[in-house]
C-alpha cells in the first residue's frame, strides 16, 4: 500500500491538497524575499561599527581600533559574542553564529565577517 492509498482511505483529496500546497511556497518565498531585501539594505560605516563594538564591550566611543586583538579586549567574552551576533542581525541584517566568530582574532576580522555591510 502506498501513501496515496492510505490518504484516500482517510478521505484526503490529494488534488485539493496539492493545489493548496502550491500556494504556500509562493507566499512564504515572497515573505523571505522581502526580509532578505530589508536585510540587504542595512549598512554601517567603519566608525559606526567600531562604536558598536565599543558599546558591546562597554568602552568609551573611539577606544577600539581595527587591529585590536579580540583576546586583548577585557570585556570580549561570551556575552560580548552574543551581543555582537544580535547587533549584526539587528543593524546589518546578518545571521551569524558563534562558530563564525570563533575564527575572528581581531576587530578587523569581525568587519571581514560582515563583508559588504561595513564600509
Amino acid at each position: 500500500m502506498v501513501l496515496s492509498d492510505l490518504l484516500a482511505m482517510r478521505g484526503v483529496n490529494l488534488v485539493l491538497r496539492a493545489q493548496e500546497l502550491k500556494q504556500v511556497p509562493y507566499r512564504f518565498s515572497g515573505e523571505c524575499r522581502r526580509k532578505n531585501m530589508e536585510r540587504n539594505e542595512k549598512h554601517m560605516t567603519n566608525v559606526e561599527f567600531l562604536n558598536e563594538i565599543d558599546a558591546i564591550i562597554e568602552a568609551k566611543p573611539g577606544t577600539t581600533a581595527m587591529d585590536d586583538q579580540l583576546a586583548s579586549l577585557a570585556s570580549w567574552d561570551s556575552m560580548a559574542t552574543i551581543s555582537f551576533i544580535a547587533m549584526a542581525d539587528e543593524k546589518l541584517g546578518l545571521a551569524l553564529n558563534a562558530d563564525q566568530l570563533a575564527s575572528c582574532k581581531t576587530v578587523g576580522d569581525l568587519v571581514k565577517l560582515c563583508a559588504g555591510k561595513v564600509d
